[in-house]
């Protein structure tokens, strides 16, 4: 587990360097409901299942992510840093690397598609580890000029769809919208 939260921290280093003046923000999302395509059974240990056919399931888990824009506040790099509880109940540990895009921006609200790759391992056995490429749509919406309320639907888990929920707070010196919105209503 140290050896991939070290991989984590060397990636977030890194990118720390790229384009010096872009906004970057710091992520926290909860993983909550997912669907699974291979159906879980009540017999392999699968109590965390929320209907009898074993496809929608709980999977609970926090991901930390540290977000750099690169190009002008439409294309980013993540990394992804994750503790979960699959539909087993087993802990499993998530590291990951995603490119974002913005496909729309209007008024108070954004929305980003993601592509990128993952490393899921077991926290309880080091030798039961996955890489996998994964995809999520997240829908941003704005709550001050530090802080945003995400959604998205993602696949943490392969062969799994899963939704979050979390905060997006903005670490850059420069407030996200510096000019005042001519268009924006004043509440």
């Amino acid at each position: 587990m140290f050896r991939y939260i070290a991989y984590f921290t060397l990636i977030l280093v890194s990118l720390s360097d790229l384009a010096a003046t872009g906004q970057s923000n710091f992520n926290f999302k909860l993983n909550t409901l997912g669907h699974t395509f291979n159906p879980v059974e009540a017999s392999d240990g699968g109590n965390l299942q929320l209907n009898g056919a074993g496809t929608l399931v709980l999977q609970p888990g926090l991901i930390l992510s540290y977000e750099k824009f690169i190009v002008n506040k439409f294309i980013s790099i993540r990394v992804n840093q994750g503790f979960l509880l699959n539909e087993l109940q087993q802990s499993d540990g998530l590291s990951g690397l995603s490119a974002h895009i913005s496909v729309y921006k209007r008024w108070k609200t954004a929305i980003n598609f993601g592509l990128g790759f993952s490393t899921l391992y077991s926290m309880d056995d080091m030798d039961r580890s996955s890489f996998s490429p994964v995809a999520a749509l997240e829908l941003n919406y704005f709550l001050s000029k530090e802080t945003d309320l995400s959604f998205a639907i993602n696949n943490t888990y392969h062969e799994a769809i899963n939704l979050s929920i979390g905060m997006r707070y903005w670490i850059s010196k420069d407030h996200k919208k510096s000019f005042k919105c001519n268009t924006c209503p004043d509440f």
